[in-house]
């Protein structure tokens, strides 16, 4: 058996290990943009959510200009296309779309890029839908400050808002940033081998969002990272469990899939709407890859979300 080490705690107290698995998810740079901590907002935790509604509810008495998007650095632009489509949808239920000009601004190249380099006719389907719900876009741009009541941008452009959300870069917690000898990089993430176990410590293991990507092409002008979403995050923490195991029974062989070749599957809500994304890979280059928009219904989206949750509460875990 490996030789127990200790993770010591914030309050100086340790704990033996013989195998120690991080998946910690990320920590939030609200201080990669001036004012986007005073001035934005972020639906990515349930505290966010609840402020972000919270904001909606005032924004009903006094609508105006809206930005939604991504700042530079940030890696979850699909969960930000998310909210501006059911945004949109919001606010026609509430019968004050006409009284917004809605705006979407992301560090993307182009549109459908998501930090994977876009899929087969997303670039034209997510135009359309834009065009369809007359929403101004800007792509290929960074956020230089945000106001109370307006957001600049990387190019000089001044936006008038009255509510912001934006994705903010993820980082490495606070825990690993004192944990020197996990050697994390210059993003904070864990360097692994395509096992998930540490790249030089041999019983650490790191699963979803810390795990260190590299993304295998140039962001361009405005630079933007690959998105850590649910089901990589599924996939990687089910082989680093897989593998511990097998470590633990005496078991040589060990489960390999770089964060590039795990299957890309989402489905991307739009307000009553989806579109169902596919590919083999995640990355490039891929055998098989389609987005297919559903108009007319979320029934995929809604299905998935209620099967995730029946799984989790009855802790079927070896399901799919």
């Amino acid at each position: 058996m490996i030789q127990k080490q200790k993770w010591c705690t914030q309050n100086t107290e340790s704990s033996p290990y013989d195998h120690l698995i991080i998946a910690t998810g990320p920590k939030v740079r609200f201080d990669a943009v001036p004012g986007l901590k005073e001035h934005g907002l972020y639906i990515g935790t349930p505290t966010g959510a609840m402020k972000t509604r919270e904001k909606l509810e005032e924004f009903v008495k006094n609508p105006g200009p809206i930005v939604v998007g991504a700042t530079q650095g940030a890696g979850c632009m699909g969960a930000a296309y998310e909210f501006l489509f059911n945004l949109e949808k919001w606010l026609r239920d509430k019968k004050i779309r006409k009284k917004v000009d809605l705006h979407w601004i992301t560090p993307e190249p182009f549109l459908g890029h998501f930090g994977i380099e876009g899929m087969p006719g997303g670039e034209t389907m997510l135009r359309k839908f834009m065009d369809m719900f007359h929403i101004t876009y800007h792509t290929e741009v960074g956020v230089k400050e945000v106001f109370e009541d307006a957001v600049e941008l990387s190019d000089g452009t001044r936006i008038e808002s009255r509510f912001t959300m934006l994705m903010p870069p993820f980082t490495r917690v606070d825990l690993i940033e004192k944990s020197q000898s996990l050697n994390a990089g210059e993003n904070g993430f864990i360097p692994t081998l395509p096992t998930y176990r540490h790249e030089t410590i041999e019983n650490v293991w790191a699963a979803g969002l810390a795990v260190n990507v590299t993304a295998p092409f140039q962001p361009g002008k405005i630079p933007f990272s690959v998105p850590k979403t649910g089901y990589p995050s599924d996939v990687t923490g089910k082989i680093v469990a897989n593998n511990v195991v097998n470590v633990i029974r005496g078991i040589d062989e060990q489960e390999e899939k770089p964060w590039g070749k795990i299957a890309g599957l989402c489905v991307m809500d739009a307000g009553e709407k989806e579109v169902l994304i596919f590919s083999n890979t995640l990355f490039k280059p891929r055998k098989i890859a389609i987005m297919i928009p559903n108009v007319l219904f979320d029934f995929t989206k809604v299905f998935l979300e209620k099967y995730f949750l029946w799984k989790l509460r009855h802790g079927y875990s070896y399901l799919p």
